[in-house]
């Protein structure tokens, strides 16, 4: 086969009826497959309001009077309120819900269906494909993504400077007249100066979750004279700790606590994973990897040869370029898209109904922390 032949073989391969796969005809032929889809999602809802009706059967324990908690309602025209049958008062069935004050419902189900899907798109593309305005498509998208993010919990974790490659769009935190990747040296300088602070306020929430999760009915609180006092002895012992092992004994005589003080604080480290027990009764300080603010530009380094190829195409490939200010939200958009184990059909509609509402000022406030959670494919963790 002579390369004309061989052109023309990879051309036919390449068109989807009769035109080129080119970057544009690219873009138009996602589009065409995005338009069918919401199609078909919209042939699901014969009446006006009946995507409110489907919307509905993911809230968890279904529809109740807001004020009786009765189940006996009475759906008014548009099925946005109804009136109970047992107290007589009006609900607004999406009040104070994650779809509070929503105006175009059927958008929103018609994304959340997309995302089910695995399809990516931007908010130019299903702006142009529904008539909203990209910023109330921007609106919609972000909170879905904030809704994603609060489950990796489980995920892989990494600093947000092994994902610069991606970041290529300015935010408010971009410093003026720079590059938007200088919005990540502002970052990375504003933690290095608020080190002390930040790894007090780490060690803090490590030791509360401890106390939350004990037997004890005593709450952690600073303020308290037992409990803050704990808190000192904890923070002093795990600023005697290093990454050179140091005997029980050595830590006793410099801390001058008790035997059993000692045992306690050294536990109350361990189990909030800032220390760690070695063989001889010794002690190492586990100190958490983004407090080294050193480690930053060896993850620029090595970005370049990452595992996050996968995530960097999926950006470049959909949205062309995001700033750092969003960028644990793009994980998590791109975790929706390739875990479809994990975002099955009807997931992301119950994560939504357990969700907090949030608001357009949770939105704009939003920023990456300087540690964000990753899914890769290959992977097998974050279902």
């Amino acid at each position: 086969m002579n390369f004309f032949a061989a052109f023309y073989v990879l051309r036919n391969k390449a068109k989807k009826g009769g035109r080129a796969l080119t970057s544009i005809g690219t873009y138009d032929l996602k589009k065409e497959n995005m338009q069918r889809r919401i199609d078909e999602i919209d042939s699901l809802f014969t009446g006006a309001s009946d995507h409110l009706l489907y919307l509905y059967g993911f809230i968890p324990g279904g529809l109740k009077c807001h004020i009786c908690n009765s189940v006996h309602l009475d759906l008014h025209e548009g099925n946005r309120t109804a009136t109970c049958l047992l107290c007589g008062k009006v609900s607004f069935l999406t009040a104070q819900t994650f779809f509070h004050g929503v105006r175009r419902p059927l958008d929103w189900v018609r994304a959340i269906f997309l995302l089910e899907d695995g399809v990516s798109f931007s908010a130019n593309m299903f702006s142009e494909l529904t008539g909203m305005a990209s910023s109330s498509v921007s609106e919609i998208l972000s909170k879905l993504w904030i809704v994603l993010s609060s489950h990796m919990e489980g995920c892989s974790v990494e600093r947000s400077s092994s994902f610069l490659p991606s970041v290529s769009k300015r935010s408010l935190q971009t410093p003026t007249a720079k590059h938007p990747m200088a919005e990540q040296d502002v970052f990375d300088e504003i933690e290095s100066e608020n080190m002390a602070e930040s790894l007090d306020t780490f060690i803090r929430r490590k030791l509360e979750e401890i106390y939350q999760n004990s037997n004890s009915t005593e709450s952690f609180s600073a303020d308290s004279n037992k409990n803050g006092a704990s808190w000192l002895a904890e923070k002093s012992v795990y600023n005697l700790l290093s990454a050179e092992p140091k005997s029980f004994e050595s830590i006793g005589s410099a801390s001058g606590l008790s035997v059993g003080d000692l045992s306690l604080t050294l536990l109350h480290l361990e189990l909030a994973g800032l220390a760690k027990s070695l063989p001889g009764n010794t002690f190492v300080q586990l100190r958490p990897f983004w407090t080294d603010i050193t480690i930053s530009a060896q993850s620029r380094e090595k970005s370049k040869k990452s595992p996050f190829k996968p995530f960097f195409e999926f950006v470049s490939r959909t949205f062309h370029g995001i700033s750092r200010k969003y960028l644990q939200l793009y994980l998590a958009a791109f975790w929706c898209h390739t875990s479809r184990r994990r975002w099955a059909v009807g997931t992301l509609f119950t994560a939504c109904l357990r969700s907090k509402q949030l608001t357009r000022r949770d939105r704009l406030a939003y920023v990456s922390p300087p540690v964000v959670a990753y899914y890769l494919p290959a992977e097998k963790r974050c279902y």
